[in-house]
This record gives structure tokens, sequence and C-alpha cells, in this order.
């Protein structure tokens, strides 16, 4: 039973992060469309959606993942400071550049942390 509600917590997981992942695709669609309040809406929401991640995965041995879970909370905290600022063009080079490679490194990670329950 139990390895069946771990595999229920890493499916879900997987699908936060690549719900979260798309979040970020479309915050950078939308300051390139020049819509920059709803991509600061968007981008807020999927951070949201990652610090349930986070709390999924902060118990996890893996220093890969550690380390994933890090480079996505600086990378975070650098946005908040471009939005602050209103820098959008900073915002979308970080998003394009650290943000989104950062996740998806984040989501390799987690499939490798979790792949004997998501292989069943």
């Amino acid at each position: 039973m139990l390895k069946e509600e771990y595999r229920e917590v890493a499916l879900r997981t997987v699908e936060l992060n690549e719900t979260v992942l798309e979040a970020l695709e479309h915050t950078k669609k939308l300051i390139n469309e020049g819509q920059f309040e709803q991509s600061v809406y968007i981008f807020e929401e999927a951070m949201k959606g990652y610090a349930q991640v986070e709390l999924v995965l902060k118990p996890s041995d893996s220093e890969v993942v550690q380390v994933s879970l890090n480079q996505v909370v600086d990378k975070a905290n650098q946005i908040v400071e471009a939005y602050s600022d209103q820098k959008f063009e900073k915002v979308k080079e970080l998003l394009r550049l650290s943000m989104i490679p950062a996740f998806k490194r984040l989501q390799v990670s987690v499939s490798e942390e979790y792949k004997e329950y998501l292989t069943q």
C-alpha cells in the first residue's frame, strides 16, 4: 500500500512540474506580447505550484534534487527582483536562459528520483 501512495505522490509531482513549466513558458510569451501585468500573475501562480513541488521534494536525500531546487529558487528570486524594477526584458531573458532550463533540470532530477514509482 505504501508503494502505491508513493507512486501517486510521484505522479502528481511530475504532473505539477509539467504544469509549472507550461506556466513559465506562458509567462515568457506574455512578456513577448507586452502583457506585463498578466505575466506577473502567471509567474506568481507558477511559483505557487513550485512551492507545492518543493514541499514534496525538500525531504529528498538526493543531492541532485536539492541542487536543482536551490537553482530554481535562486532564479525565481532574480526574476522577482527584475519584476520589482519593471525590467521586463531582463525577466524574459532570465526565464529563457536561466529559470526554464533550471526547471527542466529539476524535472529530470524528479523523474530520476522517482523512476521506480513512475515505471509501474
